[in-house]
C-alpha cells in the first residue's frame, strides 16, 4: 500500500470511529450519583458537584476541621507536622513545654487530640495512643493489615505500599496526614519495628548510607523535616522499608 493510500484509509477509519462514538454518546443518559443532595439551584455548579463526588469517593478522608495548616504545601503546617512526627519517633510522648510556638498547640489540640484522638493531652504532655476517631482508626487498622506477619517471625514491607493504599480511595491521605498517622502507628509498635533506608534526602546514591535503625534513631535524623520530602523522596524514590518482627 502506498503512503497516499494508507493516509486515505487511516482518515476513513478515523471518521468512522468518530461517527460511532458520537452516535454512542448521543444515545447515553448521564446521572450524578446522589446529586439530589444538592439544592436544585446549585446542581449546575461544577464545584458543588465535584465536591459531592469527592466525598463519595473518599468517605474515610481524615478530618482536619478546615485548618488550612494541614493543606499540602503549607509552610507552617510543614514545620508543625515534621516537628511533631519527629518527637513521636523519638519518644511516645512530647512535653507541652517544648512546643516552639502557639500555632503548634492549636493544630495538635484541635486535630490530633480532639478530632483524631491520636494523642491524649495531660497536664503537661501529649501521649500517643491508638486513634479514637473511626475514620482515622480505619486507616490505622489498614496499616496493621498490610504489615500483618501472618505467623512469620519477621517480614519486610515497603512503606510505599502503605502510602499508595492510604493516599487512594477511600482514604485520601495527604503527605502531612500520612506522616502523622504513620508516626503514631510506628510509635505504638516501636518494640516490634525498625526502618531501613538512606539517612540522607536528595543526595546522589553513591554518597548515601543505607541503614537499619530503631524508630528513635531515625527520629534523630532529618528525614522528617519536610513531610512531603519524607513521602516523595524517602518513601517513594528511595524505597525505604519497614521491618516488623514478632514480639518476644
Amino acid at each position: 500500500m502506498s503512503a497516499k493510500a494508507y493516509q486515505e484509509q487511516l482518515q476513513r477509519w478515523q471518521e468512522e470511529a468518530n461517527t460511532r462514538l458520537t452516535r454512542l454518546l448521543n444515545n447515553c443518559t448521564y446521572h450524578c450519583v446522589e446529586i439530589e443532595k444538592i439544592p436544585s439551584a446549585e446542581q449546575r455548579k461544577a464545584q458543588r458537584v465535584i465536591s459531592l463526588l469527592l466525598q463519595d469517593l473518599y468517605p474515610l478522608v481524615p478530618p482536619v476541621d478546615e485548618i488550612d495548616k494541614m493543606r499540602s504545601g503549607h509552610l507552617t503546617g510543614k514545620k508543625i507536622v515534621g516537628w511533631t512526627a519527629k518527637q513521636i519517633f523519638i519518644e511516645d510522648n512530647l512535653s507541652q513545654q517544648t512546643l516552639p510556638d502557639r500555632s503548634y498547640s492549636t493544630v495538635i489540640d484541635q486535630i490530633f487530640v480532639k478530632l483524631w484522638g491520636l494523642l491524649k493531652k495531660t497536664s503537661d504532655k501529649y501521649i500517643v495512643q491508638e486513634p479514637t476517631n473511626e475514620k482515622i482508626r480505619a486507616a490505622w487498622d489498614k496499616i496493621s493489615e498490610i504489615t500483618d506477619l501472618e505467623g512469620l517471625p519477621q517480614n519486610i514491607f515497603g512503606l510505599e505500599t502503605i502510602w499508595q493504599v492510604l493516599s487512594g480511595p477511600p482514604f485520601g491521605y495527604s503527605e502531612y496526614n500520612f506522616t502523622m498517622l504513620l508516626a503514631g502507628w510506628l510509635a505504638i509498635h516501636r518494640k516490634e519495628v525498625s526502618l531501613r533506608g538512606y539517612i540522607e534526602l536528595g543526595s546522589k546514591k553513591l554518597n548515601m548510607t543505607l541503614k537499619t535503625q530503631s524508630l528513635k534513631d531515625w527520629g534523630n535524623t532529618d528525614i522528617l523535616q519536610n513531610p512531603t520530602a519524607f513521602v516523595d523522596d524517602w518513601i517513594i524514590k528511595q524505597k525505604s522499608k519497614l521491618i516488623r518482627r514478632q514480639q518476644a
